[in-house]
Parts: C-alpha cells; sequence; structure tokens
C-alpha cells in the first residue's frame, strides 16, 4: 500500500524545513516566513514580510509581566478586565515572536506588544496568532503521531454528533494530529476532486 499524500506533507514539513522556507538563526531557533496582512484602499492586500519563532520559557514570563504592567496605565482591573489582560499577554508573545524576514539577525520586528498594538490592527494580528500557533504545534516532538484506533473513536463521536465538540477536550497536539488524519482520509475518498487523488507530491499553498 502507498504512503498517503498527507503523510507525505507531513514528513515533508518535518524532515525538510527547506521546502517551506523555514530558516535557522545563530543561537539555533528556527523561523517560520510569514507575512502581516492588512487590507489598502483599493480592497486589495498588502503584506508585510515576517519571520515567526518561538517565544522562551523566559520571554513568556516577561511577556506576562509587560502584559500586567501594560494594563494597569490602562486603568484595567486585573480581575475583572482579565480577558483583556490575556489579549494584552498575546501582543506581548507576539512582539518576540515576530522578526524581520530582510534581517540576517532576526531582529525582533516590533520592540514590545504595545509598539506591536500601535503598528498593526487586530485582524492582522489575529490571522498571524493562528499561523504562530500552528507553527509552535509543528515544533512539538510528538507533532503527527497518534494512536490510530483512539483518532477514529474521536471521529466517529464527531460524526454521531454532527458537532466538532469532541476535538475541545483532546491536547492541541492530539488534536493536530486527529484533523491530519481526517485530512489523509478525505484525500484518500472517492469523493475528494481527481487532482488530489492523482497528485502524490502536491503541498498546501500558505
Amino acid at each position: 500500500m502507498s504512503e498517503d499524500k498527507v503523510e507525505q506533507v507531513v514528513r515533508l514539513v518535518l524532515e525538510n524545513w527547506q521546502a517551506i522556507g523555514v530558516e535557522e538563526s545563530s543561537d539555533g531557533f528556527l523561523h517560520l516566513p510569514a507575512a502581516i496582512k492588512r487590507r489598502n484602499k483599493d480592497g486589495g492586500i498588502n503584506e508585510v514580510r515576517v519571520m515567526l519563532r518561538n517565544v522562551t520559557n523566559p520571554q513568556r514570563f516577561r511577556a506576562r509581566t509587560s502584559s500586567r504592567e501594560w494594563a494597569k496605565r490602562l486603568n484595567l482591573d486585573l480581575d475583572r478586565d482579565a480577558d483583556l489582560v490575556d489579549v494584552l499577554e498575546n501582543y506581548e508573545l507576539l512582539a518576540f515572536a515576530i522578526r524581520d524576514a530582510d534581517d540576517e539577525g532576526f531582529t525582533q520586528h516590533a520592540a514590545c506588544g504595545e509598539d506591536l498594538y500601535k503598528l498593526y490592527d487586530q485582524q492582522s494580528l489575529g490571522e498571524l496568532w493562528g499561523r504562530y500557533d500552528a507553527w509552535v504545534r509543528m515544533l512539538h516532538p510528538s507533532f503527527a503521531e497518534f494512536d490510530g484506533e483512539k483518532m477514529w473513536q474521536i471521529i466517529a463521536r464527531i460524526r454521531g454528533r454532527a458537532d466538532i465538540t469532541p476535538l475541545a477536550a483532546m491536547p492541541g497536539i492530539e488534536q493536530a494530529s486527529c484533523i491530519l488524519l481526517m485530512a489523509r482520509e478525505a484525500c484518500n475518498s472517492p469523493n475528494a476532486p481527481s487532482w488530489l487523488r492523482s497528485s502524490e507530491t502536491s503541498t498546501p499553498a500558505g
């Protein structure tokens, strides 16, 4: 039985980072190409090319501290406005994660979350956050490894309930693996478009 198409793509991602443009900095951090997109006056999209890197543990703690200091300057209550404080923390995390694409040293694109907040709107950074989250999952050593029987049980529950809530109870890495399994089976389905069934080497755009 030939290797399925999704597993080929996953192997390509995991074993050939250059295929998706991944670069490594001198300090050993991997960087994923990305773009900050925003709508222009003509209805088109302008893009700022950037790179994304994983946030370190010290940076994660600094993001927590900085976001709370920022919240106090905005007169937010750390308990009552906890949801807004979380948003500020995500800005701080992204500030550490976003790097200049045209700089060999991968300089931080914005000095802090507050600067990032002033530079770009929520919609632009929301899309980038989704790409960063996917990148962090790809860096996990367990990415794309799964217990097939367990995953099929989850898929059966999703079908039986006609909703995707069973996915919500799964850890992030297992959730990603389950989605990969469903994508694999969709590719193998006779209902899939002919171009998808016939192409053994196609990779998703992104």
